[in-house]
Order: structure tokens, then sequence, then C-alpha cells
């Protein structure tokens, strides 16, 4: 997967790890540097989770928590 670019911008590296619902790369912006992780869900599965959990991270942008 190293060789594609996804939105024009980020080139996945090394697949961190996987699950039922998709798999998770390491990538970085190849404008900025930065570096970021993607999750792929696969288009078969109903469930389509990514929309939810894309929900609930913008929620919790910028705000300030703990996890125990």
């Amino acid at each position: 997967m190293s060789e594609k670019i996804i939105f024009g911008k980020y080139k996945p590296e090394v697949k961190l790890g996987e699950g039922s619902f998709g798999k998770i790369y390491s990538a970085t912006n190849i404008q900025t540097g930065e570096k970021y992780a993607l999750k792929f869900e696969d288009r078969k599965n109903s469930h389509n989770l990514l929309e939810g959990e894309a929900c609930i991270l913008r929620y919790l942008q910028g705000r300030n928590f703990n996890l125990i």
C-alpha cells in the first residue's frame, strides 16, 4: 500500500493493526510531513463505523479530558 497516495496527500506506510471492521496504517502527509494514522473500512461491511467515529472525534476535538 505504500505506493498509494490517499486524498492526494496521505501516504500510507506501515500497517499498525487490523480488526473485524478495518485496518489502520501509519501515514505521512506528503505536503507537510506530519504523521497520521489512517483507518480503512471494508466497503462490504454494512456497519459503516467510520462515520460515527469521525463524528465522535469532531465532538471531542479541542476538549481536555483524562483517560483512566
